[in-house]
């Protein structure tokens, strides 16, 4: 129960993050976006960064009490709160939260604002490789390789709000916003793929190597679902993007179907994600 509500709650922070993050990032590099639109990223950052605050703290809590023996009073217990805290976790914990902060100060609609908006997804992005799997490696390139995949995934997660709203109105519209994130996701696409396979080859010493691992099959798994979200990409820039451009009709309603099965896909692959690093690692076999 107890590895269960954990995953859980990582999961819920990874979304949360990476959600206000790719808000932040929509609102920089999607300059088709509609006001209304835009004005709803604003709003999403500041909600996602608290609910990955909170379920941070959760974690948090739940590592107290799996510590003490599950006594969920260590929940409460400040002293081992402050001993779990006290290393790379409370590192990373503490630029989590200044980034997590900062995103939300896209919600003032200013420029400086914006900006710092912008250096706080950096933030969290960099928080991701502070602690961890990827803390215990030698150099620093799968801390790199870590922040470069949550800067990509951020962003392809942040154009989900917009574009679902979006399919349900005009269908140039939207076609002309899927148009711009196609062409800028195509690298996003390739550097995710490269990322998670170095990091998983750097990890475990060997790509053949890892599927002997609980943590190598778990995390082929996580690969093998985002190729599937790679066909629907795919599908949405050959087929689905062009016919928004003519204005179709029945195009709107493929691509609402569309995002469903992709952010359904999404959110499998946090929860993976949360699975292998709650409660398995590089070197269990």
């Amino acid at each position: 129960m107890l590895d269960g509500l954990a995953v859980v709650a990582r999961a819920v922070f990874y979304a949360g993050a990476l959600l206000a993050a790719g808000s932040v990032l929509c609102l920089w590099l999607l300059s088709t976006l509609p006001a209304a639109e835009r004005q709803g990223l604003r709003v999403v950052a500041p909600i996602a960064a608290l609910a990955a605050l909170v379920a941070a703290g959760v974690g948090v809590a739940l590592e107290a009490v799996f510590l003490a023996g599950n006594d969920w009073g260590a929940a409460l217990d400040m002293e081992l709160v402050g001993f779990i805290l006290d290393g790379p976790k409370g590192l990373s914990l503490a630029v989590l939260v200044a980034g997590l902060i900062m995103t939300s100060l896209i919600l003032l609609a200013r420029r400086a604002a914006d900006w710092l908006a912008l250096v706080g997804v950096f933030a969290i992005a960099v928080s991701f490789g502070l602690t961890g799997h990827t803390r215990a490696a030698p150099g620093v390139l799968l801390n790199a390789l870590v922040a470069l995949h949550v800067l990509l995934l951020s962003f392809w997660l942040g154009v989900f709000v917009p574009l679902y709203r979006m399919s349900r109105g005009d269908p140039m519209r939207a076609g002309a916003v899927a148009h711009q994130f196609g062409r800028q996701a195509v690298w996003a696409v390739v550097g995710l793929a490269a990322a998670g396979l170095i990091t998983l080859h750097q990890l475990t010493g060997g790509l053949v190597t890892a599927l002997a691992t609980p943590y190598g099959q778990i995390f082929a798994v996580k690969l093998s679902l985002f190729v599937l979200v790679m066909g629907f990409a795919a599908y949405n820039r050959l087929r689905l993007t062009p016919a928004l451009l003519r204005g179709e009709a029945a195009a709107i309603a493929h691509l609402r179907n569309s995002l469903r099965l992709e952010a359904g896909l999404l959110v499998t692959i946090l929860f993976v994600t949360a699975t292998v690093t709650t409660v398995t690692g590089p070197g269990v076999s």
